[in-house]
Formats: C-alpha cells, sequence, structure tokens
C-alpha cells in the first residue's frame, strides 16, 4: 500500500512540474521592419513590462502584446516563448513627416503618434505649426498629433502639387485658420484657407501668371484676391 502511495505521490509532483509555468530568463527584441533606431526605446519600455523571473504563461503573453501595441514605435509584433527566453519581434512604423513647433521639428508616423525629435529623415515632408495651442495631445503617455492639425497636413499633402514659384517649393505653415505659403527666394507669401477649391484658385493663378511678382497674396475668399505690397 506503501508502494501504490509512493508512485502516486511521484507521478502527481511529475505531472505539476512538467505543466508549471516556466521561469523567464532572457529576452530578445528582433526588428524586422526597421524605419527608425528605436529598438534601445523597445527594449527599455518592453523592460518595464516583463521582468526576468517571471511565469510564462498565456496571459501574460496576451498582456504583452497590448502593451507593445501601445507604443508609438511598433504597428505590428509577434512573441514566441522558446523554453525560458522570450523572442519579441517587431514591425517598426513608418515616418510621416516633420511637424516643427516653437522651433523643434517632430518625426511623426503614419499612426499620428511622435515617434522622435529632430530632422533624421531627409526624405520626410516639413510643415510648420504657428498656432495659438500645442498641435498635441496625450494619448497612452505618448504625444499624437490632433485630429484637425492631421487634417489640414493631408489637405496640404493632397494640394501642394503644381504650386511651385518657379522651381522654388513653398514653405508651409498651419494656422488656427488656414495656411501661409512662403517662398522666400521669389519674396511671395500666400494665405490660404482650408476649402481644397481655395488651393485650386490658387494653382490656376500660377498657370495664367507664371511666376508672380513679389508681394503678399490671400486667396482665403472665394470671389476675389487680395494683394498686399511688395
Amino acid at each position: 500500500m506503501a508502494f501504490i502511495f509512493l508512485l502516486i505521490f511521484l507521478g502527481t509532483s511529475a505531472f505539476f512540474i512538467l505543466n508549471s509555468p516556466s521561469k523567464l530568463k532572457e529576452v530578445e527584441v528582433l526588428v524586422v521592419e526597421k524605419h527608425g533606431n528605436w529598438k534601445g526605446k523597445i527594449a527599455q519600455y518592453l523592460l518595464s513590462f516583463v521582468s526576468p523571473g517571471e511565469s510564462i504563461t498565456p496571459e501574460l503573453e496576451d498582456e504583452l502584446k497590448k502593451e507593445l501595441l501601445s507604443l508609438p514605435w511598433i504597428y505590428k509584433v509577434q512573441l514566441k516563448f522558446d523554453a525560458d527566453k522570450l523572442v519579441v519581434k517587431v514591425w517598426e512604423e513608418s515616418p510621416s513627416f516633420y511637424l516643427v513647433f516653437n522651433g523643434i521639428p517632430y518625426v511623426v508616423g503614419e499612426n499620428g503618434f511622435v515617434l522622435d525629435k529632430g530632422f533624421k529623415f531627409p526624405s520626410l515632408p516639413t510643415y510648420y505649426y504657428v498656432g495659438n495651442i500645442s498641435p498635441f495631445s496625450q494619448e497612452n503617455g505618448f504625444l499624437k498629433i490632433n485630429k484637425l492639425v492631421k487634417m489640414k497636413i493631408n489637405l496640404a499633402e493632397r494640394e501642394k502639387r503644381g504650386l511651385e514659384v518657379g522651381e522654388e517649393k513653398p514653405k508651409i505653415s498651419i494656422t488656427d485658420t488656414g495656411f501661409v505659403l512662403t517662398y522666400r527666394k521669389s519674396k511671395v507669401v500666400v494665405y490660404l484657407g482650408n476649402n481644397p477649391k481655395l488651393w485650386g484658385n490658387f494653382r490656376t493663378f500660377l498657370k495664367k501668371v507664371g511666376k508672380p511678382l513679389p508681394g503678399i497674396y490671400d486667396f482665403r475668399f472665394y470671389d476675389m484676391l487680395v494683394r498686399g505690397g511688395k
């Protein structure tokens, strides 16, 4: 009888040992699709979510995925637990444009979040914000561009083609009421509203006159053009 109890005890112990959660000893981050130098930031936040010694469970996996996808630099993530090692594969968010605010260039991703600061991606378009309030709000502890400002940038991105004066492209500033296009070499300043038709009016004007004379041109009115001095 004692032998039977011993077998039951050993069998039960083996079952719990084999089915008990593994303890995490190592974490590795692999960037599958890289768009910036954000692996260090991702790893830093990852280690704030999980630490060595934790039990590897399905609940931990679900929580980690949710937390990682809340980071602005990640648009896709895959987790793989291999014994006591966690391998995290990430696909980084793509930068979309620069928004310069108070003299600081912010790198904004396609998800609308601020990914970085500084001019680090030469091919990105640059916009300047000169409104009275911040163009950003906080979401999950990170800066994200306001919806209204994002809509204005989308409008400018669609409508800015064909607005060169000579070969000079405009510096596009976003205001509370619309846009200011500045051509420094040509000494031309253009005011535009938020309606795409007004941008079309300016485009038509350029086709007719070619290179305008230096001065200020206000296209915020539907049925007239206001021109200022040189």
